[in-house]
């Protein structure tokens, strides 16, 4: 069985979110954005917020690299997380 990508997308985001996460759209990783220590992972995020790009800086216990057929592997190229 063959599933799209908004199928795969509406299974995972129902998934987090009912494991209380949410799902930000318009968020990309930057090009230097990853670092992981024994403790977990920083990552540097850009969103565009009402037309305002911001930069954040947040820490998380993991991350996931989901970024779909158009992925540039911003996160597979620059981790050098394990």
């Amino acid at each position: 069985m063959l599933l799209g990508q908004w199928h795969h997308q509406f299974i995972l985001r129902k998934a987090v979110e009912e494991l209380g996460g949410t799902v930000e759209l318009s968020t990309e990783l930057t090009s230097d954005g990853i670092t992981q220590d024994d403790n977990g992972v920083d990552v540097k995020l850009r969103k565009v917020v009402d037309g305002t790009a911001i930069e954040e800086t947040a820490r998380f216990k993991y991350v996931v690299g989901a970024d779909g057929a158009n992925s540039t592997f911003v996160m597979r190229k620059n981790s050098k997380a394990s």
